[in-house]
């Protein structure tokens, strides 16, 4: 028995908006669940904290910065004073810096994740 793909008459309006509005969702949801699920694996693979001793800060600011030659920052985080990280947070346009608060009484985890989230 053949099949008869021919229409004879219009679909309606509601059943156009209906169908849309469906498609609509069932793309909104699967394009967020594909957003998250990436960001959630790129943070899981390519995030992580960096070593306390191995994070620097600069003692001049602005630091120089030559063309074709970077200079590394000179001071280690470990033993930089309170001025000295508060000024470079101030330069790097940190505002949520609490900087009554000594450092010297911070986790060395919770001062190089402050330092990361702004470098």
């Amino acid at each position: 028995m053949p099949v008869d793909f021919s229409v004879t008459e219009a679909p309606a309006v509601y059943d156009f908006l209906q169908k849309l509005l469906l498609m609509l969702i069932v793309w909104i949801t699967f394009l967020f669940s594909i957003d998250t699920i990436c960001h959630r694996l790129a943070k899981k693979i390519w995030s992580f904290p960096v070593p306390v001793d191995s994070a620097f800060i600069p003692s001049k600011l602005p630091h120089p910065n030559p063309m074709g030659g970077a200079i590394p920052f000179d001071i280690p985080l470990t033993k930089a004073s309170d001025d000295q990280v508060e000024s470079f947070m101030k330069f790097r346009g940190e505002t949520n810096w609490c900087g009554d608060k000594s450092l010297n009484n911070v986790k060395d985890e919770d001062r190089s994740e402050a330092l990361r989230k702004v470098a």
